[in-house]
């Protein structure tokens, strides 16, 4: 079977209570790859964190707009998350990125185009969502990290053949030592099925 190839590390910075987290999931010939940041650390961003991926799971919508709405009504209660929402349409060979805050998506390939995420906390002020479409190659690598790694670092061509090597790199060399951080790259992003490897630190 032909898969998207996706490679995540996380690593929180109190033992098992972090508050980055993700979630990938198969929408009709749709795969959505969610990345999400708790505000702070610890216990409440950790619960922030996992209430989205909860509400993630349960969404079978396809409208980005429409699960960052519900998404921050339902986390009135909680410290609030910055979400990265990418949607990968097989049809159309297209991705298509929302959220909100600080959440770094890039599709790599030819050129790279990254989707800048208005500022905002969903769960307590969120601004307009940003929409963008971007056209998918059959060699493109899609990125997507928090804030916990450093914005400073240089895309090398070379990682297009080894997205471990970019998610080694980022995590040795860019990761801030005081932040929770979660890494996410998947790659031979037009496959219609998916394959999740989580890679230790």
């Amino acid at each position: 079977m032909v898969v998207i190839k996706i490679r995540v590390v996380s690593s929180p910075l109190h033992d098992d209570s972090g508050g980055d987290a993700y979630l990938v999931k198969r929408l009709a010939n749709k795969v959505l790859l969610s990345v999400v940041d708790g505000l702070g650390h610890g216990h409440m961003a950790n619960l922030a964190a996992n209430r989205t991926i909860e509400l993630l799971k349960a969404n079978q919508d396809t409208q980005l707009e429409k699960i960052l709405d519900s998404i921050h009504k339902a986390l009135a209660n909680t410290v609030g998350v910055v979400l990265g929402l990418a949607l990968v349409d097989y049809q159309f060979s297209q991705l298509t990125c929302a959220g909100v805050g600080n959440i770094t998506i890039k599709l790599i390939g030819n050129n790279i185009d990254e989707v800048i995420l208005p500022t905002g906390i969903l769960g307590y002020r969120k601004n307009n969502f940003l929409l963008r479409t971007i056209t998918i190659s059959q060699d493109s690598l899609l990125l997507m990290h928090t804030d916990g790694i450093l914005d400073c670092y240089k895309l090398n061509p070379s990682y297009l053949a080894s997205p471990q090597q970019l998610v080694q790199t980022l995590m040795s060399k860019y990761r801030r030592p005081n932040d929770d951080v979660l890494v996410l790259v998947a790659s031979e992003l037009l496959n219609k099925d998916y394959e999740e490897q989580l890679i230790k630190t």
